[in-house]
């Protein structure tokens, strides 16, 4: 994500932009915030390891941006994980017989 501070956009403290999560998502096994933001950048990035589409396809988290005079303003934010082929087929059964005559083939 990115703010910009139109009135002081080069301009004393007022121009440095911090970034924030005000309202995250927490993975229900652990209690923690599956989402973080670099508070000089912006950028998101996950906090815990492998989500899965499969149980979760998206996510709505709320992002602060202040300014060094203290305003701030909120955008939501969508994340939608995209789908990777991460289940290999599988066998019906774990072992198969099958019987063929020495005079076949």
């Amino acid at each position: 994500m990115k703010a910009i501070d139109y009135d002081d956009e080069m301009e004393s403290n007022n121009a440095k932009i911090i970034y924030s999560i005000e309202k995250n998502v927490i993975e229900e096994d652990t209690g923690l915030p599956i989402f973080e933001v670099d508070k000089d950048s912006g950028v998101i990035r996950t906090a815990i390891c492998c989500l899965d589409r499969e149980n979760t396809p998206d996510y709505l988290i709320k992002i602060v941006a202040m300014d060094g005079g203290g305003l701030k303003g909120t955008g939501t934010v969508l994340i939608q994980v995209a789908d990777v082929n991460d289940k290999p087929p599988k066998f019906i059964r774990d072992e198969w017989f099958a019987e063929i005559d020495e005079t076949d083939g």
